[in-house]
């Protein structure tokens, strides 16, 4: 089994905050990619996945599936 290096824990430590902060994600860090990826936790076309190797472009791609869902949701999404 591969242990993440003391840097990637920094990345792993991210994720989990990223995750905090949108709880409808399941966001994990890839050892081999060098990406986060984000999965919905809610109603989303099949095979919905955002990914970045920026947290803060990941954030802006999350938040984007948000709003495209909350649009064809309606109110009260």
């Amino acid at each position: 089994m591969i242990s993440p290096t003391g840097r990637d824990e920094q990345f792993y430590e991210t994720a989990r905050k990223i995750e905090k902060e949108h709880p409808h994600w399941m966001i994990v860090w890839g050892l081999f990619s060098r990406q986060y990826w984000a999965f919905p936790l809610f109603d989303v076309p099949p095979g919905t996945i955002v990914h970045a190797a920026d947290p803060v472009m990941l954030v802006a791609a999350i938040e984007e599936v948000e709003l495209t869902a909350a649009q064809t949701a309606g109110p009260g999404w």
